[in-house]
């Protein structure tokens, strides 16, 4: 049997006993328990009075301490904790304490372990809830489910974090909250998300600088889980499209393959428009680099020689760039 010190008594001048004050007895244990994120008085301590009051339970309750992390031990000063008491409960008068109770007790946090696939409906639900991937186009798979930390022997708050794509493929890393009071862990979770989706693949090579259109390129279904680059996803995306280099058959079309077809050549003649209030002015300039609609290229004004950044509106027609004052 835990062997048991009589250490504390309280007089509490708040009874209501008529006979006088309610003596409280309190014996500190030399160790102890607790499954919570605090130590209560109650936890670490016998308390003993002849009736049980209101101000009994209240004593009972009083908080003494942070308990360890879930699995650890934390020594808990008694003295410390006679003090707290008597200032927290303000019964200064008629407190005694035997010099024989234990200078510290040592308080165990209970624990249970969790695994990461404890959680593996709620992972799935949370990628499920935020990729882009048309459903029937991927699967999530958790790769360290049997990955564990220590927390309380009492339900778990969990939510999952850390998704930094909307189209995520391959492996995929999110964080798993569990909080528990105010203790929370966060624990590292890989996923991998296996991508099978319709691209649009090269059908017969294409040559270097040659245009890309449905006759050379189709729309298949392919695995592009460990695909490196952003492959097109719809025909419509070929519109001015052409190769950058030359293209083999079965290729995935992606942006760095490509370039759209240049509206504007170097050191062609174009018209600069200008705004002025009410006013809509063209003024005639050098393109110094070719461009495709929406680039912004270099444009040279051939009497004063000043370079300007403008953006392809049109063939031929480029537009200044805002913060561009004068011509």
């Amino acid at each position: 049997m835990m062997q048991l010190f009589k250490t504390l008594m309280i007089a509490m001048a708040t009874c209501a006993c008529a006979s006088g004050p309610l003596i409280v007895t309190v014996d500190f244990r030399d160790s102890a328990s607790v499954n919570d994120t605090v130590i209560r008085l109650q936890d670490i301590a016998i308390v003993r009075s002849a009736l049980r009051l209101g101000p009994i339970e209240n004593l009972l309750n009083i908080v003494v301490g942070e308990a360890a992390p879930a699995g650890y031990c934390r020594r808990v000063n008694t003295t410390e904790v006679v003090n707290y008491v008597m200032k927290k409960t303000g019964a200064n008068a008629g407190f005694s304490f035997s010099t024989t109770r234990p200078q510290a007790v040592l308080v165990a946090t209970a624990f249970t372990e969790k695994r990461v696939g404890d959680f593996e409906h709620l992972i799935i639900k949370y990628l499920c809830d935020s990729v882009k991937w048309q459903p029937g186009d991927y699967t999530v798979s958790v790769k360290n489910v049997e990955e564990k930390w220590k927390c309380l022997d009492k339900p778990v708050d969990a939510q999952v974090t850390g998704l930094s794509s909307k189209y995520p493929k391959g492996n995929v890393n999110l964080k798993l909250i569990a909080r528990q009071n105010s203790r929370v862990v966060s624990v590292p979770v890989v996923c991998c998300v296996t991508v099978v989706t319709p691209v649009i693949t090269v059908k017969t090579a294409v040559r270097r600088g040659s245009m890309l259109s449905q006759e050379n390129c189709s729309l298949e279904r392919k695995d592009i889980t460990h695909f490196a680059g952003n492959p097109f996803t719809d025909l419509s995306q070929l519109n001015d499209l052409i190769a950058n280099r030359t293209i083999q058959p079965e290729t995935i079309l992606y942006d760095k393959l490509t370039s759209r077809m240049p509206i504007i050549g170097k050191d062609e003649q174009v018209y600069v428009v200008v705004d002025r209030g009410q006013v809509r002015v063209s003024i005639i300039m050098r393109a110094r680099e070719q461009g495709a609609l929406g680039d912004k290229i270099w444009v040279e004004n051939e009497l004063t020689h000043k370079l300007l950044k403008t953006k392809i509106v049109g063939k031929g027609k480029v537009e200044l760039l805002e913060g561009v004052k004068t011509i």
